[in-house]
């Protein structure tokens, strides 16, 4: 019954994966009894240690249902979430490209892709 100034919930993706709170702004702090499971690797230039190419895949799975909600949000819900797969290259100091898959396994189709470059 509190009201909301400027929370919501956050984006899904590496950035908040590995974060405590499922929103952003101060209005709610989320309930969360979960774990995030994740491996990244990396390439690195040996010569100036700038990154070449980055692979990383996460998920997260949640030990119960979430109370704390923005009355217009689907409440986080017990079990997985969807898979998280993202890659990145640095073709030189002026180009790069990144990627990202959001799988979800329950209907066995991506969820969102998207991929960038600068």
């Amino acid at each position: 019954m509190l009201p909301l100034y400027d929370t919501a919930l956050a984006d899904f993706n590496f950035g908040s994966i590995y974060s405590e709170n499922s929103y952003t702004g101060r209005d709610r702090i989320a309930d969360n009894h979960m774990v995030t499971l994740g491996l990244t690797t990396r390439y690195l230039n040996p010569t100036d240690g700038a990154e070449v190419a980055r692979f990383g895949v996460a998920q997260r799975l949640r030990f119960a249902d979430q109370r704390v909600g923005l009355g217009y949000d689907t409440l986080g819900q017990k079990g997985w979430s969807d898979i998280l797969v993202g890659a990145g290259v640095n073709w030189n100091t002026k180009w790069s490209t990144d990627a990202l898959v959001q799988y979800n396994r329950d209907t066995q189709r991506t969820a969102r892709s998207a991929i960038s470059g600068r």
